[in-house]
């Protein structure tokens, strides 16, 4: 049984003319000025101050391969998942 062609419905919509804007509505209601409270002091002491200047982060050292696997199957282990040893992609060894 062969399908008949399927033709795209064309679709009219009318098109509503768009109104004229309307000016915005001034409100004449006054409100009394809001006074923004100072903030706290921020007070300083000599165990509070940090022993060394705060500057560049020291740069991190990037992990190697094997400690990246490492950490992998570690955290794998500690969630009851079984470990097998590495295998070859091709069972033949080709």
């Amino acid at each position: 049984m062969a399908k008949k062609p399927v033709t795209p419905k064309k679709t009219t919509k009318a098109v509503k003319p768009r109104a004229a804007a309307e000016p915005m509505k001034k409100t004449t209601s006054k409100k009394a000025p809001v006074k923004k409270a100072a903030p706290p002091a921020i007070k300083t002491s000599a165990a509070a101050a940090p022993s060394a200047p705060i500057g560049p982060a020291a740069p991190r050292r990037i992990p190697t391969s094997a400690e990246i696997r490492a950490q992998f199957l570690e955290f794998f282990e500690e969630q009851r998942h079984t470990i097998v040893p590495s295998d070859a992609v091709d069972p033949g060894g080709r």
